[in-house]
């Protein structure tokens, strides 16, 4: 396991993008992805992050959206993006041998986007329609709200899609956006899979004398947020036959060093199948066909989610008896057979998050988005060994504190 966790190659671009390699693989192929400072934390209103990113592909100064499909097409190359709180990602899959005619299309839609008006509304319109398809949907408005609770409408992280989202967006939004965090500063890539020099050479020509200079934008805060105070909200919705629950705090992130022995909690509370939760309320109760506890690590404010749906009869006994686990996990010692199964189930999901060069990188991104390296899992790996109930008591008591929670309820008590 130690093996795999390796540190990848680094280099710079004769731009100064940092470019990290994670080799492994038999077959030709590799993944190239631009990680930019450009997630929902830096933009100023709504949909600008994620549209900004989902439009790259659909037009440069060169070439159309459909001459850049057909090609990637032709060569057997597929794109792939999404944004996060923190970061956007833009990755390409392509064979070796068609570098040359691969990666100049890449890079030239990441450094010459026009995001063409057409797209804009296009896209516009699409989340427009899928926001009021969603807003019925009882899980879909209480995860929603429950991050605005946390942090506050006008925080990064609180601050969530409504309306008149889609009519204060303007087209302009997405250049301004685009100019300020795809920059140089901004960027690092990463590449894994069968990663051979002609990558790296590939990449110097067709890039460094296009993408601008900027300024570094990593997430920053000062711990304020920007909640009410209120601890509780219910959004009644009719006709509908289940609630969603949505439970937790703000808590530390991953740069603490409480954190591994914090996901080992959480993980007996409600991170497996066979978590407490899932034993309590699935199956002696039967209130519901899943239920999980996780905490999300975000750079400025990671924050634990207990997420799930009931008959609408029996909400408020779902949330009383999930604040009876809560209680339990920080008032009684887990046994040492408990303690073993979780163990276990961790160090599996650890050897599973590093089989291949592919999930090895995305193991790195996540963790270099905070900048942190693989010494955190080995750090974990000691932290699930040297686990004992009486530790796992001290955390619960400290972070998982039932009066601590926030609470959503979306659909009827």
């Amino acid at each position: 396991m130690l093996k795999s966790m390796a540190e990848p190659e680094r280099r710079s671009l004769e731009n100064g993008i940092p470019i990290y390699s994670i080799h492994g693989g038999t077959q030709e192929i590799c993944k190239i992805e631009f990680v930019f400072y450009a997630g929902s934390w830096h933009q100023k209103k709504p949909l600008v992050s994620v549209i900004t990113n989902a439009l790259l592909k659909e037009g440069t100064k060169t070439k159309s959206s459909q001459e850049i499909s057909q090609k990637l097409d032709y060569y057997g190359a597929f794109l792939e993006h999404y944004a996060t709180p923190d970061t956007s990602v833009v990755a390409l899959y392509t064979l070796n041998k068609h570098l040359a005619h691969t990666i100049p299309v890449f890079t030239d839609l990441i450094s010459n986007a026009i995001f063409p008006e057409k797209e804009f509304q296009l896209l516009l319109d699409q989340h427009r329609n899928q926001y009021k398809i969603s807003k019925k949907k009882v899980e879909y408005v209480a995860s929603r709200q429950f991050r605005t609770l946390l942090f506050g409408k006008t925080h990064p992280y609180g601050n969530e899609v409504d309306e008149s989202s889609f009519d204060t967006l303007k087209h302009s939004d997405i250049f301004d956006f685009y100019n300020s965090y795809y920059t140089q500063q901004n960027a690092r890539i990463i590449v894994s899979g069968y990663v051979i020099p002609e990558i790296a050479d590939t990449l110097n020509n067709t890039l460094c004398q296009t993408l601008p200079q900027g300024n570094l934008c990593i997430p920053i805060t000062d711990g304020q947020t920007h909640s009410n105070g209120s601890k509780e909200l219910y959004i009644e919705m009719d006709d509908v036959v289940q609630s969603a629950i949505r439970m937790g705090c703000i808590t530390i992130t991953r740069e603490h060093p409480d954190f591994p022995m914090l996901e080992i909690a959480v993980t007996i509370l409600g991170g497996y199948f066979g978590s407490r939760l899932m034993r309590n309320i699935r199956e002696d109760k039967g209130y519901t066909y899943g239920i999980g506890a996780r905490v999300i690590p975000l750079k400025a404010g990671s924050f634990l989610s207990i997420a799930t749906e009931v008959a609408v009869d029996i909400t408020s006994s779902a949330v009383e008896e999930i604040k009876k686990e809560l209680k339990k996990l920080r008032t009684e010692p887990i046994s040492t057979e408990e303690l073993a199964l979780v163990k276990n189930h961790l160090r599996g999901n650890i050897l599973r998050g590093f089989d291949g060069p592919f999930a090895q990188a995305e193991r790195f991104r996540e963790l270099s988005d905070i900048q942190l390296d693989f010494s955190y899992y080995k750090n974990v790996i000691q932290t699930i060994d040297k686990a004992t109930p009486s530790t796992i008591q001290l955390i619960a008591e400290k972070y998982l504190h039932e009066d601590l929670m926030f609470t959503v309820i979306a659909g009827k008590k």
